[in-house]
Parts: structure tokens; sequence; C-alpha cells
């Protein structure tokens, strides 16, 4: 089964918070996703941490509200990704954490080591991209 890991950044550049995360970590993007079809209906979903929680939402709504950077397409076995799905689908709703957005504040201004792991209480994008790469195996 195919999926993309993708990074992308808001259209809406009143949006504050994705250009403080590109400036802060001198990068072209500030949200990462995962990218899939679901296997139902054949309609393509993102599968992130943003707008509060984690969700699932229709690719062609979030390229209305997102520029794409990059993304890495990638395969894995059938078994492994329902997996994700499932991972994926148990996850929906859990909250996004600003609490690991300010500890990576504080890490990267003051350079000051803080534990940012918080054992999926809360997710941010990129934390949540990175549990469905371990699912995967990947």
């Amino acid at each position: 089964m195919k999926f993309s890991v993708g990074f992308s950044r808001a259209k809406d550049w009143w949006l504050i918070g994705s250009q403080i995360i590109s400036a802060v970590e001198k990068r072209p993007y500030s949200h990462a996703y995962i990218k899939y079809s679901c296997p139902m209906t054949g309609v393509m979903l993102v599968a992130q941490a943003s707008h509060g929680a984690v969700n699932t939402m229709n690719y062609e709504l979030f390229k209305t509200i997102n520029t794409g950077v990059k993304e890495y397409e990638c395969e894995n076995s059938g078994p492994k990704f329902c997996c994700m799905l499932m991972f994926v689908n148990d996850q929906l709703g859990v909250s996004y954490s600003k609490m690991q957005i300010l500890l990576i504040s504080i890490k990267k201004v003051l350079h000051i080591e803080v534990n940012i792991h918080n054992k999926d209480a809360e997710f941010i994008c990129s934390e949540f991209v990175l549990r469905i790469c371990e699912v995967l195996g990947i």
C-alpha cells in the first residue's frame, strides 16, 4: 500500500504559528502529515495533528489551506498499512500539544535541554508522523 510523508506550510500568512515555526526552524515548511488513499473509498486523505487535535482531512481540502513543500512516497505491506490506519483511528481527537511547542521553543531559544516526549498523550504534527513511521517499521 502506498502512502506519502509530507511537509507543508499554511497558505494564509496570518497564521502566525506557521510563520514562527518556519522561522525558528529555518526551513520552508511548518507542518508534517501522512497522505494515503482510503482503502474503502479511494479518497485521498491526510492524517495530521493540527487545528487542536489529531484529525483526518480530505487531501483536496487540505491543499486549499496548505502549500505542499515536499512529499516522500513510501510503500508498505497490507498488514502494516492496516496497523497504521488503526493507529490513526485510535488517535483521532487526541489533543494537539501546545506544551510540546512551548518546550521546543524554550529548547531552541534558551538552548536548555528539556524532555519533550509525552508518550502519545498529546501530539504535535512531526511527533504524530514519527509515531506513524514507527508503527510502519520505517
